[in-house]
């Protein structure tokens, strides 16, 4: 399933009602699906945003309130950009709109992406931790020591494994800014928040640069189920 079209959970909603399918072709007793229907309607999301999202140019209002969110904005379509990967070339002029819709619209400003700080000559290796239970809760504990009661031990875990990538990258005592990006789902933070089996890509990114106050700002945005500036980042 391209990327371009849905996220993880509308893969894993496609897969449960594929699995089910099969069952049913095999004629297993249990034919029914763990998830709902899925709901096919881009629109859905859309509603949730900001502003006129169909207007000729942004709204400056929700452009400012969705740049107070701590997220990168990086164009993934200028591949002129030093260090961009040639293999990347095709995909990203697939992904981009016809130049006459183009034409119509104004973008917002964004920066080069980091290519020059990518290696993509290494090897990419898989690599299993197990946590036991004791582990876990230690994690946790120390993580609540600075008098925050409710990180969880997923929120302390994340920021252990991130420290933990930055020590092995010698980022460990630097003062330069190393910089995490990932994603949170979106679907229970719009408002209305839209149904779990939407099929669409229903996440947004998120950056944070100080591997010490991680664990904090895991726990802060994890835990926002409705934000006014995730919906001008949807606008935006």
């Amino acid at each position: 399933m391209a990327h371009c079209l849905a996220d993880a959970q509308a893969l894993m909603v496609f897969v449960h009602h594929w699995a089910a399918k099969c069952r049913k072709s095999f004629h297993s007793i249990n034919v029914s699906s763990l998830m709902g229907a899925p709901t096919f309607n881009p629109r859905l999301l859309g509603a949730c945003a900001a502003g006129d999202i169909d207007g000729p140019s942004a709204n400056p209002i929700c452009i400012s309130a969705a740049r107070q969110l701590p997220l990168h904005r990086f164009d993934w379509w200028r591949v002129d950009d030093p260090g961009y990967p040639p293999s990347l070339i095709p995909t990203t002029k697939n992904s981009k709109p016809l130049p006459e819709i183009l034409a119509k619209i104004e973008l917002t400003p964004s920066t080069p992406g980091p290519w020059t700080t990518c290696d993509f000559s290494r090897p990419v290796r898989y690599t299993q931790l197990h946590y036991p239970g004791p582990e876990l809760s230690r994690l946790k504990q120390q993580a609540r020591a600075d008098g925050r009661p409710d990180i969880s031990q997923l929120d302390a875990l994340l920021a252990h494994i991130w420290a933990a990538i930055n020590r092995a990258r010698g980022h460990g005592d630097s003062t330069d800014e190393v910089f995490l990006n990932f994603t949170l789902g979106a679907r229970s933070r719009v408002s209305p928040p839209i149904v779990q089996f939407f099929h669409r890509i229903a996440a947004f990114p998120h950056t944070y640069p100080n591997v010490r106050l991680c664990c904090l700002h895991f726990k802060c945005r994890r835990n926002s189920e409705s934000d006014p500036a995730d919906d001008a980042l949807l606008h935006a």
